[in-house]
């Protein structure tokens, strides 16, 4: 008898490494939306910080008065990129979903395909039987 063998067996290998691919790029983009928030929460810090009571010369006001706008801005830039790692993070996990589901689909075609392949082996392997049953009956009617 001949072995069992699925037509797309390497379609579905390449679908596969395509998933295990998406997954990691889903992983990466989870640790990017990490490390943006843990900046956006740094840079929160560094302007709550910097927030001190301005005492001194008006160029010392001026000079303050900048730094904290600077901070304010680059609270609202992480805040921006965080919003944005969370974009790609989402775009990859949809991503993810499809490789799967392709996947996914040739994996119940090849068990469909196997099962197939199980019934008429099945027969094959009765209708041997049937046959030499029948071959013996023959013979010792004769």
């Amino acid at each position: 008898m001949k072995r069992y063998r699925f037509r797309l067996e390497q379609v579905l290998r390449v679908r596969r490494v395509q998933e295990e691919q998406a997954r990691h790029r889903v992983h990466a983009a989870q640790r990017d939306v990490i490390r943006a928030d843990e900046v956006v929460d740094q840079r929160l810090e560094s302007y709550h910080n910097g927030n001190s009571a301005v005492s001194g010369s008006q160029q010392h006001f001026l000079a303050q008065r900048t730094l904290v706008e600077l901070r304010a801005m680059a609270v609202e830039r992480s805040r921006d990129e965080a919003v944005a790692a969370r974009v790609v993070h989402r775009d990859r996990l949809a991503d993810w979903s499809h490789t799967a589901q392709r996947v996914e689909a040739l994996e119940r075609l090849d068990g469909r395909r196997r099962d197939e392949y199980s019934v008429d082996e099945r027969r094959d392997e009765d209708r041997t039987v049937d046959e030499m049953v029948s071959g013996r009956r023959s013979r010792r009617s004769e």
